[in-house]
């Protein structure tokens, strides 16, 4: 392998013959295999098998540079022309549609081109003659080409930006360093990220304060990172984790060096940490630890840089065998708070060499007392409601589920990765993911047991629940025997509602005359629900006369139904619902949740929200343009998550999920603030 490179979900390789490897997910032809099929292949180890991404062949070759963005891939051939696959909504594949392509598909009108990034959804390109181009997503301005267009479906000159020699895109924002040394950035500018000194988003770059003689740039989410000559690292932006290392927390709208590193050589910047390779071949890290990242034996997130110990590499010999050796290579700063006395540890005690040729100082093995830490990081199953949250000290809980189901996915991970995790006495390692455990009519029970690194054990026991029914917004009732329903003062009887978790909901607005049944007496709550439905919804829920006559100038303002067209031309009008870039409207599309959480947090007046992280689990895979509404509906209570804290953003949401929101809203509309104050 000469590259990889990582997006939201996937992963590729770059092999030395100008192949492409990829494993991860592939629903919108990220892996550009010619498919929407997410391969995987079940792993044996030594305490049983588990389900793991299976790396595949990608159509793309003759490659020199890969990168990955969220759920589409971009790719650099030797010829200089840019390929791309994946997602495509907003345009950021860059042949001129808006079309999802699971085939490589050629970036219109680029040649010449030396280098690539992407960033969450849209892509820069740097040609030979020092030019940047960009396409995708350009809402913040991170094409830089001025005050046009939101989108970009084919590349764009960034406006008054020559000389550049690196590009680097962070989630929203753009950097490009120019040979004079100097830096410039644009786009998103909520955390600081474009170092001028303010929070205002600029749709053209502007110079970053204060840098000079960079010679490396590294965006991360909503942070970068730039190496000087002199081996010095700085940084700016977003610092909630700790990642500009400066041991703070607190956001910088201008650059601030990274403390305690030099001579650094080469950098990389993450979602929400950070890594830096030294001269003496050394590596360290700071920024968010949550999934032990930083390689630093702990979860606990460093405001300031800390020695990587597992990927420590002992510099070679010959400094000619490595081009960041130095000629007289010195042993290496010591990841210690205390330097060593000869021949002992940090304060003084006794431990034995430091290992010579500049390894740093580790106490002898034996000397290490062993944890006895038999905590449950997290726990979560792929079905049901598990009841109370989980938390690490409590131990007795219950898990609601369907009574058909027959076997269920468990995820799972011990505090300490020394310890070991034992499901119904069969060990299985100290992180799970979807663990399958089938389960049988009699069983009554799942217990987990940790193990402790020193033997302590601690058993997590989950009461198994069964009823009828399943749904993630209200408690289910089980009833025996299904009754047909008569809604009062409606008339209607619906035949396929009683038992369901959602009857309540769906019994309150078709008594208010917002929903009705089907001609057959029914109502399918689990049904999804399509574009169009959703805006008759919302239209009737919030009591707003349609618009008569009104005529569309959708593209496909045709293919919108008779009986729903002026409920479409309301909704529209009020701003609740949009088109699509190519000036669609796509009626019958399924909706998802994410879209209907935009659309009612819109119609309660809830207006282009600055994008706010959530607390899901899954955070990364809700749309920027959606978390703000999203957040804001779950605080309202209007919509939840699953119980595994998930949202699946991408989910297409049901009838009767979207008649619970809508009943929610009803009975707490009063005590809704307003939202834009």
């Amino acid at each position: 392998m000469v590259a990889v490179a990582t997006g939201y979900n996937h992963n590729l390789a770059l092999k030395k013959d100008g192949t492409v490897w990829g494993w991860g997910f592939n629903s919108n032809g990220e892996m550009g295999d010619g498919t929407y099929v997410t391969k995987t292949v079940n792993v044996y180890t030594q305490d049983g098998s588990e389900s793991r991404w299976a790396p595949v062949k990608t159509g793309f070759s003759d490659i020199v540079a890969i990168d990955g963005g969220c759920n589409f891939s971009i790719a650099l051939k030797s010829d200089g022309t840019v390929w791309t696959s994946g997602y495509n909504y907003y345009g950021q594949l860059g042949d001129g549609t808006f079309s999802n392509r699971c085939e490589p598909t050629k970036v219109q009108g680029l040649t010449n081109v030396v280098a690539i990034s992407a960033g969450e959804y849209h892509c820069l390109a740097l040609k030979k003659d020092g030019t940047v181009w960009a396409w995708g997503h350009n809402l913040y301005g991170q094409l830089g080409d001025g005050p046009n267009a939101l989108y970009s479906a084919i590349p764009v000159q960034l406006t008054g930006l020559t000389d550049v020699v690196a590009i680097s895109a962070g989630q929203n924002h753009s950097l490009a360093l120019k040979k004079d040394g100097t830096v410039w950035a644009w786009g998103a500018n909520n955390y600081g990220q474009l170092g001028n000194g303010n929070e205002m988003f600029n749709r053209t770059p502007v110079q970053v304060n204060g840098l000079s003689k960079i010679v490396a740039i590294a965006a991360g989410n909503n942070h970068n990172l730039a190496l000087k000559s002199d081996g010095t690292v700085w940084a700016w932006g977003q610092n909630s984790y700790g990642q500009l290392g400066d041991g703070t927390t607190e956001n910088k709208k201008v650059p601030v060096q990274v403390k305690g590193l030099s001579n650094v050589v080469e950098i990389a910047a993450g979602e929400k940490h950070n890594l830096a390779l030294k001269s003496d071949n050394t590596l360290w890290a700071w920024g968010s630890n949550e999934y032990e990242q930083l390689g630093d034996g702990s979860r606990i997130n460093q405001y300031l840089s800390v020695f990587a110990t597992d990927l420590y590499v002992e510099a070679p010999k010959d400094p000619h065998e490595n081009p960041h050796e130095p000629e007289n290579p010195e042993k290496p700063e010591n990841p210690g708070k205390e330097e060593p006395s000869e021949g002992g540890s940090p304060g003084g005690s006794s431990g034995g060499e430091s290992g010579g040729g500049g390894v740093p100082f580790f106490p002898p093995i034996d000397s290490i007392e062993k944890s006895s830490n038999a905590n449950l990081d997290n726990l979560s199953f792929d079905k049901g409601e598990l009841t109370p949250a989980f938390n690490k000290n409590r131990t007795e809980y219950k898990l609601t589920i369907d009574e058909n189901v027959k076997e269920i996915s468990i995820t799972a991970a011990a505090e300490d990765k020394k310890a070991d995790i034992s499901i119904q006495n069969a060990k299985v390692g100290y992180n799970i993911k979807n663990h399958v455990l089938k389960l049988s009519e009699e069983q009554k029970t799942i217990n987990i047991i940790v193990t402790a690194e020193n033997g302590t054990t601690k058993e997590y026991r989950i009461e198994i629940v069964r009823t009828g029914n399943s749904g993630d917004i209200d408690e289910p009732e089980y009833i025996d025997e299904p009754d047909d329903i008569e809604i009062p003062g409606s008339g209607i009887i619906l035949t396929d509602i009683d038992g369901h978790w959602a009857k309540d909901s769906i019994k309150k607005l078709v008594e208010t005359g917002i929903l009705t049944g089907y001609p057959d007496n029914t109502f399918r709550p689990d049904n999804k629900i399509t574009r169009a439905e959703a805006a008759v919804l919302l239209v009737k829920l919030f009591g707003i006369k349609p618009i008569e006559g009104k005529k569309l100038s959708f593209e496909d303002e045709e293919a919108i139904p008779q009986w729903a067209y002026s409920y479409v031309s309301t909704a529209y009008e009020m701003g609740w619902i949009k088109g699509y870039p190519d000036n669609t409207f796509k009626p019958s599309n399924l909706i998802s949740r994410q879209e209907f959480a935009v659309m009612i947090m819109r119609a309660i007046g809830f207006i282009d929200p600055e994008p706010a992280a959530t607390s899901f689990e899954d955070d990364s895979q809700i749309g920027t343009w959606a978390k703000g509404y999203v957040k804001k509906a779950v605080e309202l209570s209007l919509i939840s998550g699953y119980p595994d804290n998930t949202f699946r953003s991408l989910g297409n949401i049901t009838r009767a999920e979207a008649t619970a929101i809508a009943k929610k809203y009803i009975d707490n509309k009063d005590a809704i603030p307003d939202l834009n104050q």
